[in-house]
Parts: C-alpha cells; sequence; structure tokens
C-alpha cells in the first residue's frame, strides 16, 4: 500500500496469485488463514508471487492488514480501477493464478482449489492447515 510503483510484468517468470478481495467480504475473510499460510510458503521460494489486489476503503484496509499482520503485496482498487476491470472481477473473492509466461491457470474464488493447481504446477506439498 506504500506509494511504490507496481507492475505485473516484473513478476514475469514466477507463478503468481492475483488474490482480489475486500476487508468487507466475509468469504475473503475466512479464506484469510490459508492465504497466510499460502504466503508463509511462497516466501521460502523465488519461483512465485502472492499480490492482493484489495477493493476497500484505505482507512479500514489499512488496519486490517496492521491488525492480522499481513505482509505481502496489496494494491488499493476502487470499484472501476485498472485491474478490476483488466480481469473483469465481478465477485469477491477472485483468485487468479498466472504461470509463468503470464497466462492464467486458474480462476475461482477458493483458496484450497488455487493451492491444488499451485502444488501440482509446482509437483510439492503445501500444508494450510491452520492451527
Amino acid at each position: 500500500l506504500d506509494s511504490t510503483k507496481f507492475k505485473l510484468s516484473d513478476l514475469r517468470g514466477k507463478y503468481v496469485v492475483l488474490d482480489f478481495w475486500g476487508s468487507w467480504c466475509n468469504e475473503c475473510l475466512v479464506g484469510m488463514p490459508k492465504t497466510k499460510i499460502l504466503d508463509q510458503f511462497i516466501k521460502k521460494r523465488k519461483d512465485i508471487a502472492i499480490v492482493g489486489i484489495a477493493m476497500d476503503q484505505l482507512d479500514l484496509l489499512q488496519d486490517y492488514l496492521q491488525k492480522e499482520n499481513i505482509d505481502w503485496t496489496q494494491i488499493f482498487q476502487e470499484q472501476n480501477d485498472k485491474l478490476i476491470m483488466q480481469y473483469n472481477i465481478r465477485q469477491f473473492p477472485t483468485i487468479i493464478i498466472l504461470n509463468p509466461e503470464g497466462r492464467i491457470i486458474y480462476r475461482n474464488w477458493m483458496i484450497d482449489d488455487a493451492i491444488q493447481v499451485l502444488e501440482t504446477s509446482l509437483n510439492e506439498k503445501i500444508i494450510v492447515n491452520p492451527l
């Protein structure tokens, strides 16, 4: 959420998990514990990145990120902003996984299914049993 300019093209060559969410979205918050565990897995690797695209009120978003100790890249978006329109986001959450060539290999709202797609693509198990 800092003022650093984000370019998706900077992540070319990696799997990229785009997580479209908001702090007002109950289903988004229900999946957040598993997304946090996924982030811990991703931090150990150089070939995957996770980016949250949050459609929210900026003050509510900042409060939630701080309270929940969420530190992966977050992009603040308003309803008709570029990424929301570019990926034709109609519901929240929406999770999109891009392969290293930038092609969409997963698009849905279920974090468990997204994790399975990553496990298959990486040929590695991701442990996501929150305590």
